[in-house]
């Protein structure tokens, strides 16, 4: 993800709309449905998921945390069969619970961009070390 996020810093700031960004991975994923080729797959996928993560930045959110997140509650799922009618899947079992992502736009220090985004303890949004931020977005 540092990689992205140091692309991001060669836009000067700049940021895609909503929808450009929404048209860039529809490029993505339409090239990884045509591709003939396992290579042409995975160079699309790994665009696919470049864009993705690209767009989480520019959007402002807290990237790392939120996968953390997403992580645990995948991980709670249990293989089965879903409305998708899929033959490999995993489902919610009994007391499931989503993850908290409201919450990370709820915090007050957050919300003011103290914090930014950090992977690896360092902060994305202005390149700053700072560990105390760190705390305030987990």
């Amino acid at each position: 993800m540092s990689d992205v996020a140091e692309m991001e810093k060669k836009l000067g700031g700049r940021k895609n709309t909503k929808e450009e960004r929404v048209e860039m991975m529809r490029e993505e994923l339409q090239e990884f449905i045509d591709a003939k080729e396992k290579w042409d797959e995975l160079d699309a996928l790994v665009d696919l998921i470049w864009f993705a993560v690209g767009t989480a930045f520019q959007s402002d959110y807290p990237l790392a945390t939120a996968w953390e997140r997403v992580a645990k509650a995948n991980f709670a799922k249990i293989p089965g069969i879903t409305k998708r009618r899929m033959t490999v899947d995993l489902v919610k079992p009994p007391g499931w619970q989503p993850p908290d992502l409201r919450s990370l736009f709820e915090r007050p220090e957050c919300q003011a961009r103290r914090c930014g985004y950090y992977l690896e303890g360092t902060c994305m949004w202005d390149g700053s070390n700072d560990s105390e931020g760190k705390a305030l977005c987990q």
